[in-house]
């Protein structure tokens, strides 16, 4: 096999950065935790709307446990919002940068 046919030629096309992979993981992260934190709370909310909650310990409240994960599907959705900001914003970066480099 000869040298010149074992290199890859990428052309002008850029190199991935880590910028990149980075707010990508993080918008990623952001919107899978806040999927699961809204639906874990809603999970919740359900069971006990069917009065299959296991019981609270003793000093606590069934509202207070109500106030809880109506808080965790609340900051779910914002969590699950901001990751669909960020994953937008990413491939909208990445799409201009594919652009650039054309």
């Amino acid at each position: 096999m000869s040298q010149e046919n074992s290199i890859i030629d990428r052309g002008s096309r850029p190199a991935v950065r880590v910028q990149d992979r980075v707010l990508d993981a993080v918008a990623m992260l952001t919107l899978l935790s806040g999927i699961l934190l809204f639906g874990f709370g809603r999970a919740e909310l359900n069971s006990l709307a069917n009065q299959s909650y296991t019981a609270p310990p003793a000093g606590v409240t069934w509202v207070s446990r109500a106030e809880l994960h109506d808080a965790q599907t609340r900051w779910g959705a914002l969590l699950a919002g901001a990751g669909l900001i960020l994953c937008t914003g990413a491939a909208m970066k990445h799409a201009s940068a594919r652009r650039r480099a054309i």
